[in-house]
């Protein structure tokens, strides 16, 4: 989400005041994963390290404290879940038919298991983590194929790409997208509008996908 993976600096500059912070307050910078809250809180942190009162500190401290609490409760950030995107690939790529039951499978624990299935797959009783030697006796019709982790990356990245039309800040994992919608909705008639349309849109690509706030 464009969030620096390093500690935030807040959270380390809090460590020489903590003594000064109510208990209940001094986990507020744990709660941060906005930037606009770490540009604020930094900003009080560095007036509190240039204040010669010691009271003046203190309360550019607290302040500080009060601004992660405020930064982290005002976020609007949706989560995109999409299970079967590497073997939908797979199969568009493969030009097989869309109910074509697919595992992809990883070496794991000295065999071959499953690490991602298709929705037809998944109705037959196929589940990630099961051998493909005990899959194949499940499906006989299954397609088997090794994982190929660049390519799925490459499409959620394509799909964090497309979704900046709704945010600048677009993220993935490994299932799936982040976005944060915190300053934008707005522009798309609010969160559960944006939400709505996107789903409805990737949907109608044939993706399948469900969402969480």
């Amino acid at each position: 989400l464009g969030v620096p993976n390093e500690p935030l600096r807040f959270r380390d500059a809090l460590g020489d005041f903590k003594h000064l912070v109510p208990k209940e307050h001094q986990r507020g910078p744990e709660l941060l994963h906005a930037l606009d809250g770490r540009q604020a809180d930094d900003r009080e942190l560095d007036r509190a390290e240039r204040a010669d009162d010691p009271e003046e500190r203190v309360g550019f401290v607290r302040g500080a404290v009060e601004l992660a609490k405020l930064a982290s409760k005002a976020r609007e950030i949706l989560y995109l879940f999409l299970p079967f995107l590497p073997t939908t690939r797979l199969i568009r790529q493969q030009g097989w038919p869309a109910d074509t039951p697919v595992g992809l499978y990883h070496h794991a624990q000295q065999t071959d298991r499953l690490l991602f299935v298709s929705q037809t797959a998944q109705r037959a009783g196929l589940y990630p983590g099961l051998s493909v030697a005990d899959a194949r006796t499940h499906c006989v019709s299954a397609q088997f194929h090794a994982v190929e982790p660049d390519k799925d990356r490459a499409c959620l990245l394509a799909l964090a790409q497309w979704c900046r039309r709704y945010t600048p800040l677009a993220g993935i994992d490994e299932c799936g997208l982040w976005l944060d919608l915190t300053g934008a909705s707005h522009l798309f008639g609010g969160y559960e509008a944006v939400q709505t349309d996107i789903i409805t849109k990737l949907s109608d690509a044939g993706l399948d996908v469900s969402s969480a706030v």
